[in-house]
């Protein structure tokens, strides 16, 4: 259990962190979060990568991540990238089964490498869908299962390991048929491999989804 924690909490964050340092995936992390915009709550901050590529007209986010570790390299992280520190960050602990806020509190919720981690994914987008305006939208950018039968095969082979070694990541979330399952209309939608990275890590979902006409919790 000890060494559980160890690894989780202050190994695994500086892991994290140096995995995600990718050119393409920030060009990717820029392209949409363009679309960020009014109140924004962005679930699994991690290490704030995401917080230069956000507009210049955001100067306040919401953020929640459940992990000691990664919140601890976040506030070091942050306060060395001058770029960034024009975001005021309100953080909270936790998980995003469980939103601490209001229904319809936000504008634009921002995902980038988190529903992978989640262990009850389809409780999270309903809540998440739950906090969202009900013109607002969802930002996603996550890996997730590959369309190619080969490189699944091997995806459903390394997910084992891959939960383990990355603390509750998963390679084989759909992350297409997650959101229509909990009530999202997904208005933009990329699925691609990003280039020099293995495959069965790198097959990405990118777009945007707003609740479903008729199916938003009240």
């Amino acid at each position: 259990m000890f060494l559980s924690r160890f690894y989780s909490e202050r190994v695994f964050p500086y892991i994290c962190d140096c995995l995600v340092r990718n050119r393409r995936f920030d060009q990717r992390r820029r392209t949409i979060l363009q679309f960020a915009h009014g109140n924004i709550l962005e679930l699994g901050i991690g290490t704030g990568r995401n917080l230069k590529f956000y507009p210049p007209g955001v100067r306040e986010i919401v953020a929640i991540d459940p992990s000691v570790g990664m919140e601890s390299l976040l506030w070091k992280k942050s306060l060395k990238q001058p770029e960034s520190q024009r975001i005021k960050i309100r953080f909270h602990r936790g998980s995003a089964e469980e939103l601490p806020f209001r229904d319809h509190s936000f504008d634009t919720v921002v995902s980038t490498i988190t529903l992978c981690s989640i262990g009850n994914l389809n409780k999270a987008l309903r809540e998440i869908r739950r906090v969202l305006k009900r013109d607002g939208e969802f930002l996603f950018l996550d890996h997730g299962l590959s369309p190619d039968p080969s490189v699944a095969a091997w995806q459903s082979r390394l997910d084992p390991v891959e939960k383990v070694v990355a603390c509750g990541c998963s390679l084989v979330v759909d992350v297409e048929k997650e959101l229509l399952n909990a009530g999202f209309r997904i208005v933009d939608l990329k699925k691609y491999y990003l280039p020099a990275v293995p495959k069965v890590l790198g097959h990405l979902f990118e777009g945007r989804a707003r609740p479903r006409e008729g199916d938003v919790q009240s």
